[in-house]
């Protein structure tokens, strides 16, 4: 009975762990410039003013990101 219940719990300790890190790799395939996106779709649907979007992600990159959301909603 505790060796049953100890192989049990190793095997949920293992696919919990197994899980963590499928999940983890699955995300690092997701490129910057894809993280940047949504992270600007999340400030602006936040309402930020565009200079506290400058200041943190500096002035080219917001420009970039504003030029890459107008051409997407274009092609909408």
């Amino acid at each position: 009975m505790l060796l049953a219940f100890s192989s049990m719990s190793a095997g949920v300790l293992f696919g919990l762990v197994a899980g963590l890190a499928m999940d983890f790799l699955e995300d690092q395939k997701t490129t910057i410039f894809k993280r940047l996106r949504l992270w600007y779709r999340a400030c602006r649907d936040l309402g930020l003013a565009s200079g506290a979007i400058e200041k943190t992600a500096g002035k080219g990159m917001a420009v970039l990101l504003e030029d890459a959301e107008t051409q997407r909603e274009g092609r909408r």
